[in-house]
């Protein structure tokens, strides 16, 4: 029917838009973890600050994942989402400030950052399953939303280093500033157009429930995944911020990395649900990953593009088998909807502690890769925590 087609078409249209805005919100922060330790090392101040401004940014995403559910209560959700991303907006602008370049104004802002970095994943999420139509509708919006991170993390490095060589740091700030309002426009207009089509745009101007409190009795099964979580965060942050500055110690390129990690995320994706080990197993290869990737990547000086190819693809892997995985048990058990919030802020806290640490240990490009081999080496605590848990759902 002409009617129903044209329905279709104009939900497909808002995916696009949301899916487009929603790489726009990842682009902005992976530019920023790129740029802000390039620059901090360039203009000759302690790369302990890396770590100062990366610990930051986790504290408050912290305290945000306490203060979201309240937020997501009192707050209409299309509200939030604009404010949301309004305030994204402006705290990328003033990175593209001259006066900002400085270390206390880097660790304000990055710490500032982490405020709507914090919140958008989570009413992302909440406004799909608002604007679904059946459940099938939600699985595909969200698998379509899902792949905006690794799209994002694929190209936004390698602009990030196309614009530092060709241009400079005022360049780069600016395309981020320029991402976070493409990321406003498309997002509210995409979800504008997602809320109208689905015929009841009540359900997105609504306050999600929150659910109900978490029980001992519902936390007890997925502890030691959730608690392994901690890991994968400590993981993810480091790669991430500190890789550039490896890479541009030997004077090579980064961005490389960053593409093989998004293909190898996306094919392990694609291929997670043919796996028929259990998610012992699973949870058991992803650390495994996790610690070879680690450890090639502080020793890349021996063949650096060898060792950080191999160490991109496994960080891809690993990132995927422990995070799906992990996801997977939380949302089958009981009251997902409040213990998702103890296993985001368990990757929080590994996203907040491991640069504090490392900040401690990182004068130079040596000791950066002496840390990487030790965080290698921390990996063994997951994989003894989950190979000596009780069997059932690990």
């Amino acid at each position: 029917m002409p009617g129903h087609d044209g329905g279709r078409m104009s939900r497909s249209i808002a995916m696009i838009l949301m899916v487009a805005g929603t790489i726009c919100f990842f682009a902005v922060n992976h530019i920023l973890s790129v740029a802000i330790p390039l620059l901090i090392n360039d203009m000759g101040m302690p790369l302990s600050i890396v770590g100062q401004c990366t610990a930051a940014m986790g504290a408050v995403t912290i305290i945000m994942k306490a203060v979201t559910p309240a937020l997501i209560r009192s707050i209409r959700l299309r509200l939030l989402i604009l404010l949301d991303l309004a305030a994204l907006a402006a705290i990328t602008l003033a990175f593209a400030l001259p006066e900002t370049a400085a270390p206390v104004s880097l660790t304000l802002l990055r710490a500032l950052f982490g405020a709507p970095f914090s919140v958008f994943p989570i009413v992302n999420l909440i406004a799909i399953a608002r604007t679904a139509l059946n459940e099938d509708d939600m699985i595909r919006n969200t698998s379509l939303i899902g792949m905006a991170m690794p799209v994002s993390m694929m190209l936004s490095p390698a602009i990030t280093e196309f614009l530092l060589k060709e241009f400079s740091y005022e360049a780069v700030f600016n395309t981020a500033l320029a991402s976070s309002i493409l990321c406003l426009v498309l997002y509210m207009l995409g979800l504008s157009m997602l809320s109208s089509s689905s015929g009841d745009a009540g359900r997105i101007e609504g306050r999600p429930d929150a659910g109900r409190r978490i029980r001992i009795d519902d936390l007890r099964p997925v502890i030691v995944p959730i608690t392994a979580f901690f890991f994968l965060g400590i993981a993810d942050m480091l790669l991430i911020t500190y890789f550039p500055l490896i890479a541009e110690a030997e004077g090579k390129p980064y961005s490389f990395f960053f593409a093989l990690f998004s293909i190898s995320m996306v094919a392990s994706q694609k291929a997670y649900s043919r796996l028929r080990s259990c998610s012992r197993m699973k949870l058991l290869a992803g650390y495994a990953s996790l610690a070879i990737s680690a450890l090639l990547a502080g020793l890349s000086g021996i063949s650096f593009y060898a060792f950080s190819a191999i160490s991109a693809i496994t960080f891809g892997i690993g990132y995927s088998l422990t995070e799906t995985t992990t996801n997977t048990l939380v949302m089958a058990g009981n009251n997902p909807a409040a213990i998702v919030t103890i296993q985001q802020l368990s990757i929080c806290l590994g996203r907040t502690f491991g640069p504090w640490i490392i900040s401690f240990f990182s004068g130079d490009a040596g000791q950066l890769k002496i840390c990487f081999i030790a965080m290698a080496a921390s990996m063994l605590l997951p994989l003894l925590l989950i190979s000596r848990g009780k069997r059932g759902r690990t």
